[in-house]
């Protein structure tokens, strides 16, 4: 797999993702430590992950150790968005809202974006504004038909990308009325088509999953 990769990259760079470290097993972990020490200068390889909690950093802290001694290795803690980021990301949202919006959020994109829909037709935020990330998507689930509710949470123990005829399946259902009972949960953001997997679902956020995990 490297050679494919280090060929491709002498004609163009390229950008290798690995997403949601804080879940890797080892089998991942490996393989980033396999791929850090072996492309070459045209391939960017990037693991993201969020804080993990004291006393769980496990083997993912050890990995993460071991690629960053490597030469060219870099890490970055990527802080909160600062008031005028948050204001541009709202876009249209008077600016004294995106202000309040910030404020509660402390920056965190996802929960900004979040709030922002909670937003009346005259520009006001509710005054039972969730206290946190948690509380909004909690929120959010609520407001969903029961039989898509309980699908939902079948589909995040499939994972944080969901084949519909796995989740299906895993359901006990016909694929046309797992679809019929998981399309809500699209119109609520929730869930979002995976652009590059045809007939696969995808989290619209790893803390959604997280959520309903929980």
């Amino acid at each position: 797999p490297t050679g494919v990769l280090e060929d491709a990259g002498r004609d163009r760079p390229i950008v290798v993702l690995v997403d949601d470290l804080q879940w890797a097993d080892e089998a991942s972990l490996d393989l980033l430590r396999f791929l850090a020490g072996r492309l070459g200068a045209g391939v960017l390889v990037i693991g993201t992950l969020r804080r993990l909690p004291v006393g769980e950093e496990g083997p993912v802290t050890a990995a993460l150790a071991e690629v960053a001694r490597r030469r060219g290795s870099r890490r970055l803690h990527l802080r909160g968005l600062r008031t005028d980021a948050t204001a541009e990301l709202l876009g249209e949202l008077d600016r004294s809202v995106a202000d309040a919006i910030h404020g509660r959020a402390e920056g965190n994109p996802f929960y900004a974006i979040e709030l922002a829909r909670l937003v009346d037709d005259e520009g006001r935020l509710p005054a039972d504004v969730p206290g946190s990330v948690s509380d909004v998507v909690r929120r959010r689930v609520a407001r969903l038909p029961e039989e898509t509710a309980e699908l939902l949470g079948i589909a995040a123990v499939v994972g944080r990308e969901v084949d519909l005829g796995v989740l299906a399946r895993a359901s006990r259902l016909e694929l046309a009325d797992c679809l019929d009972r998981i399309e809500p949960a699209l119109g609520h953001r929730l869930l979002e088509e995976h652009p590059d997997l045809p007939g696969s679902l995808r989290f619209s956020h790893a803390l959604v999953r997280d959520v309903l995990l929980d």
